[in-house]
């Protein structure tokens, strides 16, 4: 095959549309598509490499047209049935056996992971606006819970509507993991002069008490 630098223009056409079609991650769960975002990053990569080698516009040329509407018609088959896998039973027992709460650095990377993995954060600029006070320990029913309350996130968190009246909430269980507990644990440890949700934790050494 000749190379891509010599290729007439429409067999690249050609062979991106094939090349679009069966781009797939291989590994010990199968085949599957790459998320749309790689793709995009996969054909910018292409896109530079086409106008600086040979001057010509991967994007915009009417040559690419049938490759660019393979293109897009991969973006919309894989947006529809992308999603993230869920995180498996083996996986999340190997977490909390991580999270064991022996030192200030567990805890606080426990009580992250719940806030994330819970409440659906996305970014790191929303978990820094967060305060102790914005995490509320109460009961329903006779089962404690908690509640992530409005004021904290929604000065991070434009996008959620928070007309409903829904909050997101932790429920008590009846195990080590209880989330509840892990979360009164962390609030306890954490000084009363500080008011953000995750500060820098201390280093201790293994079985002192002082956190």
């Amino acid at each position: 095959m000749k190379s891509i630098q010599i290729m007439p223009l429409r067999y690249v056409d050609s062979y991106l549309r094939l090349w679009y079609v069966n781009l797939k991650i291989v590994d010990q769960d199968g085949e599957r598509y790459y998320a749309p975002d790689r793709l995009r990053c996969f054909r910018a990569s292409i896109h530079r490499y086409l106008r600086d080698v040979r001057g010509t516009n991967l994007i915009g040329d009417d040559v690419f047209r049938r490759s660019n509407q393979t293109y897009n018609g991969m973006l919309r088959s894989i947006g529809d049935s992308f999603g993230y896998r869920a995180i498996t039973a083996s996986d999340m027992d190997k977490l909390c056996g991580y999270f064991d709460k022996s030192n200030p650095q567990k805890l606080q990377d426990e009580i992250f992971f719940l806030v994330m993995y819970h409440f659906g954060f996305r970014g790191r600029e929303s978990i820094r606006a967060l305060k102790k006070s914005d995490l509320i320990v109460s009961s329903e029913n006779g089962v404690k819970c908690v509640d992530l309350v409005k004021d904290g996130a929604e000065k991070t968190i434009t996008e959620r509507d928070w007309t409903d009246g829904k909050q997101f909430r932790l429920f008590a269980t009846d195990d080590a993991r209880c989330p509840v507990a892990a979360v009164e644990m962390y609030l306890s440890k954490v000084p009363q002069q500080v008011s953000v949700l995750f500060p820098k934790p201390l280093k201790i050494k293994p079985g002192s008490e002082n956190w």
